[in-house]
């Protein structure tokens, strides 16, 4: 391979880079979008009048919903499913977003809080339990047992009087 070709090969992958990054992007505003809307919306229940509709803004929200299954519906078609992780800092902050908004909604429709699998259902995305490379979504090592793995030493606990 020559050197021309080889300077004609790394600028072919970064054009196909950089237009995977474009599509990801433009569907990213969508979600941003939509997620500024249904922000909006809920911040009406901290008014005096807001309080009173709290049942319509949750209905109008969950509407809205539907339009963030879109959006990511077609994220999913944007990247290769095996190159998640090498793209996924250009949706992180929207879905955190998101997931709060999907959070507040369930709380204000019933006073509880969300279980992972119903955002997962709300947002139209999986939870994480069928994934392959799953390594970053165990669950997280209790804190008295990272405190003992880093030598710390906890007094005993004292009983409850």
């Amino acid at each position: 391979m020559s050197v021309t070709e080889m300077f004609s090969y790394i600028q072919g992958f970064l054009s196909a880079d950089q237009d995977i990054r474009e599509d990801i992007r433009k569907v990213v505003q969508g979600l941003e979008q939509t997620a500024r809307e249904i922000l909006t919306l809920l911040q009406s229940v901290h008014q005096t009048s807001g309080f009173k509709e709290i049942p319509s803004k949750c209905t109008k929200a969950r509407e809205l919903f539907c339009t963030v299954r879109t959006h990511i519906s077609d994220l999913k078609t944007k990247f290769p499913v095996e190159q998640y992780y090498r793209f996924h800092e250009h949706w992180r902050f929207v879905l955190q977003r998101l997931v709060f908004l999907a959070a507040f909604v369930v709380y204000l429709e019933t006073e509880v809080l969300v279980a992972r699998e119903e955002v997962a259902q709300i947002l139209g995305i999986s939870s994480g339990g069928e994934q392959r490379d799953c390594r970053r979504l165990h669950p997280a090592t209790p804190h008295l047992q990272l405190h003992q793995r880093a030598g710390l030493r906890l007094p005993p606990a004292q009983p409850e009087e």
